[in-house]
C-alpha cells in the first residue's frame, strides 16, 4: 500500500495540509489541490491509491504521530526531528521511486492488466492452444488485445514481442528486471504475485508493491517514446497530457487567442471555472504556459513589490472590486514564483 510510505510525503520544514496530501493519494481535482500539492512536490502521485479511505489515510498519520515522528495541528502535518531522522533511515532502507516523471502518463493499472494479457495470448497461442483462461475477464481490455492481435504478423508477433520487452529489460538493474519477469503470465505459467516475487528476492510486501508500479510507469515511458507493437497495445492508455478532458478543451480555445470571457460563453461555463482550467494548465504544464501573456505586467509588478519570502506564507490580499480575476492573477503569480524558485 502506497499509504505505507506516507512518511516520505510529510517534511520537518513545511507545515502539510493532510486532506491536500489523502485527496492527492484519492485523485480528487480540486485547483486548490493540484497547487498545493505542487508546492508540495507529490503530484505525480496523484490518483495513486484511489481505494484509499480517510480512516485507513487517518489511521496512517496517527500512527506517525503516536511514535512521536508527527505533530498534526489545524490539519497541517509536521515532522518532529525524531521524524526527520526516521524519514532518512526509511529511504535508505526502502525501495524509493525512479520513475515518477511516468507516473502521470497513463493508466498504469490498466496498462499492466493489458500488457500481461497480451503476453498470455502471444504464448498461448505459440503452443496453438485455444483452450485456458484469460488473466483479465474484463470485455473492454479483452476486446483490445483480441483487435490489436489480429493486426499483427502472426509469423514475428511472438518475436518481436518478446524483443520489445527484452530492450526495456536491459535498462533495468537485475533486481528489478527479474520483479517484473516474475508478473509475466504464459502457457503453464501462473505469474507470480507480487508477495510471492517480493519473498523470493528478500522484498518487503510494500517494496514490492511499490516497486511494481514504479516498473509499470518505467515500461509506460519506454514504450511511449518508442514505435512498435507495444506501442500499438497501450496507446489508447496514453495520455498526451495530465489535463482534465474539460481542461484542454478550454486550453485548446485559450491558444486561439480567445479571451476567457469568449471562451465561458462558447462552452456555457462560468468565468471562474475557465480561470481553473487555466490554473490546471499553468500547474502541470509550466513550460507551455505564457504566464507573462496572461499576467498584465503592471500586475506583475506590483505583486513582485507585494509577496516576498516563502510562497506557502502569502495572503491574498482582497481588491475592493474582486470578481475572481484577482485572485486568478494572485494563484498564477505563486505558481509562477514556484517553478523559478525550484522552492
Amino acid at each position: 500500500m502506497i499509504v505505507d510510505y506516507l512518511i516520505m510525503f510529510l517534511s520537518a520544514k513545511q507545515p502539510r495540509r493532510l486532506r491536500v496530501i489523502e485527496n492527492i493519494l484519492h485523485n480528487k481535482r480540486t485547483v486548490t489541490t493540484l497547487f498545493w500539492g505542487m508546492r508540495y512536490h507529490i503530484l505525480p502521485w496523484l490518483g495513486s491509491n484511489k481505494q484509499l479511505t480517510r480512516i485507513n489515510f487517518d489511521a496512517a498519520i496517527d500512527k506517525l504521530v503516536g511514535a512521536g515522528l508527527a505533530n498534526v495541528s489545524q490539519n497541517q502535518v509536521l515532522l518532529t526531528n525524531t521524524g526527520k531522522q526516521a524519514q532518512l533511515d526509511f529511504e535508505r532502507s526502502h525501495y524509493q521511486p525512479q520513475f515518477l516523471q511516468f507516473y502521470l502518463l497513463g493508466d498504469l493499472t490498466k496498462i499492466e492488466r493489458r500488457v500481461l494479457l497480451a503476453g498470455q495470448v502471444l504464448s498461448e497461442y505459440s503452443y496453438h492452444n485455444k483452450k485456458y483462461a484469460p488473466l483479465s475477464f474484463d470485455e473492454g481490455e479483452l476486446l483490445a488485445v483480441k483487435r490489436w492481435f489480429q493486426q499483427q504478423d502472426k509469423q514475428v508477433v511472438a518475436t518481436e514481442f518478446k524483443h520489445e520487452l527484452q530492450s526495456f529489460l536491459e535498462t533495468l538493474p537485475v533486481q528489478q528486471a527479474n520483479f517484473w519477469t516474475m508478473q509475466l503470465v504464459g502457457h503453464q505459467t501462473a505469474g507470480w504475485s507480487a508477495e510471492q516475487a517480493a519473498e523470493q528476492l528478500a522484498l518487503s510486501a510494500m517494496d514490492a508493491d511499490m516497486m511494481r508500479r514504479d516498473l509499470w510507469a518505467a515500461l509506460t515511458g519506454f514504450i511511449n517514446e518508442r514505435p512498435g507493437m507495444l506501442h500499438e497495445l497501450i496507446r489508447p492508455l496514453i495520455t498526451t497530457s495530465p489535463l482534465s478532458h474539460s481542461t484542454q478543451v478550454t486550453y485548446d480555445l485559450y491558444k486561439q487567442h480567445r479571451s476567457i470571457s469568449q471562451i465561458s460563453q462558447y462552452r456555457h461555463l462560468k468565468e471562474s471555472t475557465i480561470r481553473e482550467h487555466l490554473l490546471e494548465v499553468a500547474i502541470f504544464m509550466p513550460a507551455q504556459f505564457s504566464f507573462e501573456t496572461v499576467l498584465p505586467a503592471e500586475t506583475m509588478q506590483q505583486f513582485s513589490q507585494q509577496y516576498v519570502g516563502d510562497i506557502d506564507h502569502w495572503q491574498f490580499k482582497v481588491a475592493d472590486k474582486d470578481d475572481g480575476q484577482a485572485f486568478f492573477y494572485f494563484r498564477l503569480f505563486q505558481i509562477m514564483r514556484s517553478y523559478q524558485s525550484h522552492d
